[in-house]
């Protein structure tokens, strides 16, 4: 471990292009390798990979692709697409620096920041310019770049998304029907009222977002109840059936609460948890415990399992068995699915929730609509491993800044000792008091006194 932590640390100094970064699945090359120049990087089903093309650049490429880095040189480094596609994302690009990408019959060069994708022949610009090899054309934000039989078309993108998905980014609730398959008594795209059930029919299943980085997702059979709805306070109860809650951002602003039996539990770190109408399973994470009778509690962890009790909760180890059932497996599908979506930027309008980064106490993830869903994943702040061994990764160049830090004016004290004069904030609230009656003009000098005489001469 440590052996790896030290060579880690020796790429990252060095910083030369083709650093591995990371490794989701079926990849041919290890997680901090130093890729050469030259060598075919290739990812199999459901798997991804990141490696560095600079300090501020990266790029991923998706399932099923493969690209070769043709140059490790800084000022230009130089990747080919082969199959697949990839996402670019320059967070800064030193200045006569540029980074040529080669798609197909499209050779493109980057010398700015932003976040492209590239699949054959083809060049989108989610943000930034991009110009051709040759610098005849230059595009930049929400157009496609395309070359045909040696031709270049320019194309807009719809990046635009429905009013209903806009309006849930700018006042995010949870209990959105994230996902429906087979029978249910909720529609996609529904925001779910407080008090009213959730159910599902047999081979079902219905996925619930919850706060930005956690979904609740029901099994067939199963009937859940939103009790409250706000992202700061969000309670579901199981009624029958089973569900599977994924926490991959854990925000402490943000609680999260499920009702089994007669009290509820509180979800306590990021993991992977099983409920059913009494019983609650840890595959992974931390479950707190509240007792309301004397206002103390307890915490349980990974590998238990309790079940509700007149009047406490009993708890055991948890048996997990062999074989995975079907909401096991639609919950494993629906995370890397999520994890794409937000690894590949398979983003909409990107802006109406970054509200949720710009107050002096930002939160860990903003929820994101994806066309590719027809759903949302989300954009955290910082990078996160999902219990399914997905990465959820930031966008630096979209992210917008962080909140300027409030300045508080400090004003010496009066030389008498006397305190200061409250601030503007801090006066009570009436109508503004009289000025100060003015100071009286200053008193004229007193005359100066007469002389002497001087003595008579003898």
């Amino acid at each position: 471990m440590l052996r790896q932590l030290f060579l880690f640390l020796q790429l990252v100094v060095s910083a030369r292009p083709g650093l591995d970064d990371i490794v989701d699945g079926d990849v041919n090359v290890r997680q901090y390798e130093q890729i050469a120049s030259g060598k075919i990087i290739q990812t199999g089903a459901n798997s991804h990979v990141e490696f560095s093309l600079g300090w501020e650049a990266y790029i991923r490429l998706e399932e099923n692709s493969m690209a070769v880095l043709e140059s490790a040189d800084r000022k230009m480094v130089a990747v080919r697409i082969d199959s697949g596609s990839a996402l670019i994302e320059v967070s800064g690009i030193n200045k006569g620096s540029r980074i040529v990408v080669t798609a197909g019959n499209l050779k493109t060069a980057i010398d700015s920041k932003g976040i492209y994708r590239f699949s054959a022949d083809t060049a989108q610009i989610l943000r930034g310019k991009l110009k051709t090899f040759d610098k005849s054309i230059e595009v930049g934000d929400g157009w496609q770049l395309t070359n045909s039989a040696g031709a270049y078309q320019r194309s807009k993108l719809a990046m635009d998304i429905e009013p209903q998905f806009k309006h849930f980014m700018g006042g995010p609730k949870a209990g959105f029907v994230n996902a429906v398959v087979g029978e249910a008594n909720v529609r996609l795209h529904q925001q779910v009222e407080i008090g009213k059930s959730v159910e599902t029919g047999p081979a079902s299943h219905v996925e619930l977002l919850l706060t930005p980085g956690t979904f609740f997702r029901l099994g067939e059979k199963s009937t859940v109840v939103l009790e409250a709805d706000t992202l700061k306070n969000s309670v579901v109860r199981m009624v029958s059936g089973d569900a599977l809650l994924e926490c991959d951002v854990f925000d402490l602003q943000l609680s999260m609460r499920v009702g089994v039996g007669p009290r509820k539990v509180k979800i306590g770190s990021t993991g992977l948890y099983r409920f059913t109408s009494n019983t609650a399973s840890i595959l992974d994470g931390v479950l707190a415990i509240d007792l309301q009778d004397n206002g103390k509690g307890y915490r349980v962890g990974k590998g238990r399992q309790i079940t509700a009790g007149v009047d406490k909760y009993d708890e055991a180890a948890l048996v997990v068995s062999s074989e995975p059932d079907e909401l096991d497996r639609w919950s494993a599908q629906r995370s890397y699915e999520l994890a794409t979506a937000n690894f590949m930027a398979q983003y909409g309008n990107a802006r109406p929730n970054f509200f949720l980064f710009q107050t002096q106490s930002p939160n860990d993830a903003a929820w994101m609509f994806s066309p590719s869903l027809n759903g949302f994943t989300f954009l955290p702040r910082h990078r996160y491993d999902s219990y399914y061994k997905h990465t959820f990764v930031p966008l630096i160049a979209l992210l917008p800044p962080p909140p300027p830090m409030q300045m508080i004016p400090i004003m010496p004290p009066f030389p008498n000792g006397d305190q200061r004069p409250p601030v503007l904030s801090e006066r009570t609230s009436g109508p503004p008091s009289a000025p100060p009656p003015a100071e009286p003009p200053p008193a004229a000098p007193a005359p100066a006194p007469p002389s002497a005489p001087s003595p008579e001469p003898q």
